[in-house]
């Protein structure tokens, strides 16, 4: 780093350009929640570095990575050991300045087609509702009442964000069936009520974790289910154990997001309840960081590095482009 200062790389907690003035031990090259991991790297992550002198260094995407610096002395890019180890691909282009070298490189990084998400939502405010209360109908009085003041204070139109534990309070009033029970499901979209909150601009907020102790997760086990959530399987692979973890203080389960009937299964948990609801929107959070790396167990091949992410992702853009991501970008 001497006479060079070096940009790009991942968001931290205590953020410095260029990169030379922080220490950041080797870790894992994923996005975490800096919360629970303040040390860790944050909800930017790109594997894309840019030298004051025109040089670039860009690594492979499917390469799990560890990732360190040194106070101005240098960076440290490797492979994560492991009887799996990859080599380390990475490319290094030289150019005259560095803005030359971010056009070109910049060029490439934005080949990928990308479409515009729903713009309506950057013109309305978002006023968050944190009420808290043990039943269903308390609370949507409480989200009203929160409207009405809204209104009497000439705040006009807006988005009323639910957070997670509100939007589980409203998914439990109604019965929740697996993909077993698609028949009970079909009924269950014929009963349903007309949306409990309308003509209230609504947004509900969802994770792909699941409390242990919730009546869906003990249905899952009963009948057979294990599969939907990341799991530890046995030498040979004769019985699974589903991995725990904590989410918001609570032990939880995490979607399989591997397995196709998990994944269509949340995503008619998610239609149903923004369909009960009348949200015009729907927040997914959570999915930062690598379970199986927490645990000191190897990742499966579908999920190395941080394409946990990536595969929700890939979920909210199938729910339609009023989805939101809150865990991160790359």
């Amino acid at each position: 780093m001497t006479n060079i200062s070096w940009y790009g790389g991942a968001s931290i907690s205590t953020q410095h350009w260029p990169l030379n003035s922080v220490d950041i031990e080797a870790q894992p090259f994923i996005i975490s929640n800096l919360t629970q991991n303040p040390t860790g790297y944050g909800s930017v992550l790109e594997r894309y570095f840019l030298g004051s002198t025109g040089v670039t260094v860009m690594i492979a995407s499917d390469i799990p990575i560890s990732f360190s610096v040194e106070r101005n002395e240098h960076f440290c890019l490797e492979s994560i050991p492991g009887i799996d180890m990859a080599f380390l691909q990475y490319t290094v282009c030289v150019s005259p300045n560095i803005t030359s070298a971010h056009q070109e490189v910049g060029s490439q990084l934005s080949r990928q087609r990308q479409r515009l998400p729903d713009t309506d939502l950057l013109w309305l405010p978002v006023w968050k509702y944190h009420g808290t209360t043990e039943s269903a109908a308390k609370m949507e009085r409480g989200v009203r009442s929160f409207f009405n003041k809204l209104q009497r204070h000439h705040f006009g139109e807006g988005l009323i964000m639910l957070n997670e534990p509100s939007t589980t309070l409203l998914c439990n009033t109604d019965q929740i069936y697996l993909p077993v029970m698609r028949r009970k499901l079909h009924m269950l979209r014929r009963v349903m009520h007309p949306s409990i909150l309308k003509p209230l601009k609504i947004s509900i907020t969802l994770s792909p974790y699941v409390n242990i102790n919730s009546e869906l997760f003990q249905m899952s086990l009963q009948e057979g289910k294990e599969h939907f959530w990341l799991s530890r399987y046995s030498e040979p692979r004769e019985y699974s154990a589903p991995l725990l973890t904590k989410w918001k203080g609570q032990l939880s389960v995490l979607l399989n997001v591997t397995s196709q009937a998990a994944v269509l299964w949340y995503m008619d948990q998610v239609r149903l309840l923004k369909q009960r609801v009348g949200a015009e929107y729907v927040v997914l959070e959570g999915g930062e960081g690598n379970l199986f790396m927490e645990q000191a167990i190897q990742s499966p091949v579908e999920l190395k590095g941080d394409k946990y992410i990536y595969m929700l992702a890939l979920i909210a853009a199938t729910l339609g482009n009023s989805s939101v991501m809150s865990v991160g970008t790359r």
